[in-house]
């Protein structure tokens, strides 16, 4: 399964520039070690990359609070990584803990608590793990309120629709994934045009279920080097 829709690309919550800037509360201030965090995760310096996290956590918590908004960030950044790292249940843990407190604090249709949900970090965990059963009910549950919340076109519900259509395909309902992913990516070509980094996230998703399918053809296609690459 390929992370296509994480709440770090489509929300831009996690890691935003004025952070390393800001001083919280008087006495905290983000440190600028946290940008350097993915070049250990890109390499697999994992640990360093998990003590950096780590004690990101333990200050936010001790300055601002166990339910401050920056606080959840970090709880679900070290969630992340020991997903990335396959710690499935210690990333399980941290997920339910960052979603619960946003649903209590700011209520289940808040923007935050959707991007919570849509970055479906919980439902990827199960998704890696095979366990489809668990994982469909929240993206469809995310899709279905980003829709009521937010409209068909925001990019929150756009994230939603692909990451169904990922779980799809990782089933083998290709036909299904299919009609999610070309519904998707109309929306994002029309509403962020073809060279946005959103569209090419759809059409990556695309890619690699053709190549799943053999359709090498197809694949090649949707993998050719793109304008909103990075």
């Amino acid at each position: 399964m390929t992370e296509l829709f994480s709440e770090k690309r489509w929300t831009g919550e996690f890691f935003p520039a004025e952070a390393y800037e800001k001083r919280f509360c008087g006495e905290i201030q983000y440190s600028p070690e946290e940008g350097i965090i993915f070049s250990y995760t890109i390499t697999g310096r994992n640990v360093p990359a998990e003590t950096i996290f780590q004690n990101t956590l333990e200050a936010s918590e001790d300055v601002l609070g166990a339910e401050h908004p920056q606080t959840l960030i970090s709880l679900n950044n070290l969630a992340e990584l020991y997903r990335d790292q396959g710690r499935y249940g210690e990333a399980e843990n941290l997920f339910n803990r960052a979603l619960a407190s946003r649903k209590r604090i700011l209520g289940d249709k808040h923007p935050n608590t959707l991007a919570s949900l849509n970055s479906l970090s919980l439902a990827m965990v199960y998704q890696a793990q095979g366990r489809y059963d668990e994982a469909k009910p929240l993206y469809q549950s995310s899709l279905k309120v980003s829709k009521q919340v937010v409209g068909n076109d925001h990019p929150s519900t756009i994230a939603a629709l692909g990451n169904l259509a990922g779980l799809y395909s990782d089933q083998g309902r290709y036909g299904k994934a299919h009609v999610l992913f070309h519904r998707a990516l109309a929306t994002c070509e029309r509403v962020f045009g073809e060279d946005h980094l959103n569209t090419v996230s759809i059409l990556h998703g695309l890619a690699t279920m053709y190549q799943t399918q053999v359709r090498y053809g197809e694949a090649e296609f949707f993998h050719k080097p793109h304008p909103g690459d990075p």
